[in-house]
């Protein structure tokens, strides 16, 4: 073995030895514990609902989220991280948007969600406990080299009978982008925010 071979061999070791450290500690929900102390260099990241080291930030592109991982999802291969969640978001009971995420914070929250049709019907399910996610408009998701490869679905929550700026007044104004694939698949990846939080990501 030369020289050159076996430092590319070893690179790779470490490489792979990282990695798996890093994934295996940024996927718990707890704080990380050395010696019986906390670690202080994870925090809990709102938008990842997971630990990550300080600085680290999960700002993926629209190409990153469809062809890394909502493609990924739906086929059942690893994700490059942890750091999308399942996540119920229709239903009757308690799934308003600030009582699964929180009022306050203006984080994007990144989930994927199981879309679930009414009847035997096509139309998907939107409702969220007393309301519902609207659809606004749909816009096609184009790689690097301008290839379509998936859309992204503006939903606003509305309450319905109820004056919407009185719910937005004492519950914001909740967004989200529903990414889904060019093919038909159970699953979608959503980012979700409140547009009118009142506590900014750190």
């Amino acid at each position: 073995m030369t020289t050159e071979v076996a430092l590319k061999s070893l690179f790779s070791s470490i490489e792979d030895e990282l990695f798996i450290e890093y994934h295996t500690q940024s996927t718990t929900t707890e704080v990380p514990v050395l010696d019986g102390e906390p670690d202080l260099d994870y925090y809990y990241d709102e938008s990842m609902m997971t630990m990550v080291p300080w600085g680290y930030r999960f700002v993926p592109t629209d190409e990153d989220l469809i062809l890394h991982y909502l493609s990924n999802k739906a086929k059942g291969e690893a994700l490059p991280c942890q750091g999308i969640t399942d996540c119920e978001i229709y239903g009757d009971e308690d799934k308003e948007p600030w009582k699964i995420f929180g009022r306050t914070s203006a984080e994007k929250f990144y989930v994927f969600i199981k879309l679930k049709k009414k009847g035997k019907g096509k139309r998907i399910e939107r409702r969220a406990g007393r309301g519902t996610w609207k659809g606004q408009r749909t816009d096609p998701v184009m790689d690097s080299e301008n290839n379509p490869i998936g859309f992204k679905k503006l939903f606003v929550f509305e309450i319905k009978d109820e004056d919407s700026n009185n719910v937005k007044r004492c519950h914001g104004h909740w967004l989200m982008y529903e990414y889904s694939l060019p093919t038909e698949t159970d699953y979608v990846l959503c980012a979700i925010r409140n547009k009118h939080a009142t506590t900014k990501p750190a």
